[in-house]
Parts: C-alpha cells; sequence; structure tokens
C-alpha cells in the first residue's frame, strides 16, 4: 500500500456519518478529493499509481480496470461542467466500523461539522491498494481529513451562499430617530446702568 496526504478541496463529502452509494450497497464514510492537473501532488500519485498498476498486472492492464483517481471529465458527477476542466478526482472511502479522523489544522478534533461542506480545502490522508474483485483495480483507503473550513479556489460546491451573499439585499432598519436638542439660551445681557440727574 502507497500512503499519501493530498491537499485539494473536498467534495461530496460523508465523514461524520456513513452513507450508502446506492440503495443496496452497505453504508460507509467517504469523499471525493478534487486536485489539479498543475499541482505537483497530480504527478505524484499518477506516478505512485503506474508502479502498482505495473505490479498487479505484469503483463499488461486489463481493459476496464478501474482506478480511484481520474480525470473529472471522465466521472459521472462532474463531466459537462465547465468548472471541473483541468481537475481530477480522488475518490476515497473506508467501512462504517473504521471510521476517518477529522480534525482542525492544529490537528484537534473538528467539532463544528461546519467546516467540512463541498468545496472546502483539506488535507486527506488514504493509502492506495490493489484490488481484484470485480473488474479489480487501484482503490483508496481514507484515513483521515484535516480541515480550517476555508473556502476553495472553485468556490462552495453546494451553491450554499455565504452569510453576505444570502443577506445582500437586506437593509437593517434605520435607528429611531431622536428628538432634537432644545437650542441653547441666549445669553444674559449685562444690566443697564441707571442714570441719576
Amino acid at each position: 500500500m502507497a500512503q499519501h496526504t493530498i491537499k485539494g478541496i473536498l467534495s461530496f463529502p460523508a465523514v461524520f456519518a456513513p452513507e450508502k452509494a446506492t440503495p443496496t450497497s452497505d453504508p460507509r464514510f467517504g469523499l471525493n478529493l478534487l486536485v489539479h492537473e498543475s499541482d505537483p501532488q497530480h504527478a505524484a500519485m499518477q506516478a505512485d499509481i503506474k508502479e502498482m498498476l505495473a505490479n498487479a498486472y505484469p503483463a499488461g492492464t486489463p481493459p476496464g480496470t478501474e482506478v480511484s483517481y481520474s480525470p473529472c471529465e471522465n466521472v459521472k458527477s462532474y463531466f459537462g461542467k465547465p468548472q471541473y476542466a483541468g481537475w481530477w478526482v480522488l475518490r476515497a472511502y473506508s467501512r462504517q466500523d473504521s471510521p476517518p479522523i477529522v480534525c482542525d489544522i492544529r490537528t484537534q478534533p473538528l467539532m463544528d461539522r461546519g467546516k467540512i461542506f463541498p468545496g472546502v480545502e483539506a488535507y486527506v490522508q488514504f493509502n492506495f491498494y490493489a484490488y481484484s474483485g470485480g473488474k479489480g483495480g487501484i482503490a483508496a483507503g481514507l484515513n483521515g481529513v484535516m480541515s480550517d473550513g476555508v473556502t476553495g479556489s472553485i468556490g462552495r460546491l453546494d451553491n450554499k451562499q455565504s452569510a453576505s451573499q444570502m443577506f445582500a439585499g437586506v437593509v437593517p432598519a434605520a435607528p429611531a430617530s431622536t428628538a432634537p436638542s432644545a437650542p441653547a439660551a441666549a445669553a444674559t445681557p449685562p444690566p443697564v446702568p441707571l442714570a441719576f440727574n
């Protein structure tokens, strides 16, 4: 197995509770991690996958072999959407009896679940491993997620607005007007001296 810790943008995160991919599948934890093809991490992962495929299939990789890291344009959830051009997606999962660590940037347990959302930047640790069931291929086992809640370069992927966007058209009520202060009293003129004849 090859272990990686990669920074990318989360999509479809299910890291606090396991979810079913289909009605008949077992619940599991998982996420998609978007990495741009210009990122040096991309080349490192591709080299690792190439080596693992060569070891698993010395006679050549059979057609239809599945790999958990592929261009977004090849994945149903993303293809045809221009904002994903040049991005690759890693799909990583863990069993429901093996939840991933979810922590903040100080490696403390992440108590605020609102800091994990589609479009947030995060570090993800996972293991690539070869498997032979079904079509066979290279999968990614999810170990942990670290995030401080910062939105990534392509924005929120769930189209949820920020508070400032959500309430941009709401004008706060003007403060209640106060009664004008009374004008200052005129100065009293000095007394006029009395004249004696």
